[in-house]
């Protein structure tokens, strides 16, 4: 699994990401791909490579990952950047599964209830979609809205939500193939 998106440059986000992520290979035994500390260790690994550009150990270590992942879970909402446009292309380009998620209330200038917490109850009905709100979208197998329960959802919530949708979108790609 690559875990894209630009959260991980904010902290607080970046802390919610890695509990996250812990989860999903803890609890369901996940592969994650995560690329602020996979680029991290190529910097170290690569002393005398240059960190940008088109030959530069960002873009080759994130789109190794990706082509060497089963699946990619790409955060979509506000704060959507160019490299995880890239990523989620690439994967698209390989035919890899996509699971996008968000937990903004705000995406594409649409504004929707927030602030409603989720209780365990609640998970099992997550109103699960596909939206395509701009032409980028469109590659996305699934897209999860999570801020139609919670903007407040906890890391193991979510990790039980991504690991259940990645299962079923892997099986989904096995019984077509």
């Amino acid at each position: 699994m690559y875990w894209a998106g630009p959260r991980c440059f904010l902290s607080t986000m970046r802390h919610y990401d890695f509990n996250t992520i812990k989860f999903l290979e803890e609890k369901y035994s996940w592969n994650v791909y995560d690329p602020i500390q996979l680029v991290s260790e190529a910097q170290k690994r690569s002393k005398d490579e240059p960190l940008l550009g088109p030959n530069g150990i960002i873009r080759k270590t994130c789109l190794k990952y990706v082509k060497e992942s089963d699946l990619i879970v790409a955060y979509y909402g506000p704060i959507w950047d160019s490299g995880t446009a890239i990523e989620v292309e690439y994967a698209a380009q390989l035919r890899k599964p996509i699971l996008a998620w968000s937990d903004s209330s705000v995406i594409v200038g649409e504004t929707f209830e927030k602030n409603k917490v989720v209780d365990g109850k609640e998970i099992d009905q997550l109103y699960i979609r596909a939206l395509p709100f701009n032409a980028m979208e469109v590659v996305f197998d699934k897209f999860i809205r999570l801020a139609d329960l919670s903007t407040r959802l906890a890391e193991k919530d979510l990790a039980e939500i991504l690991n259940k949708e990645a299962i079923k979108l892997l099986n989904e790609k096995n019984s077509n193939a």
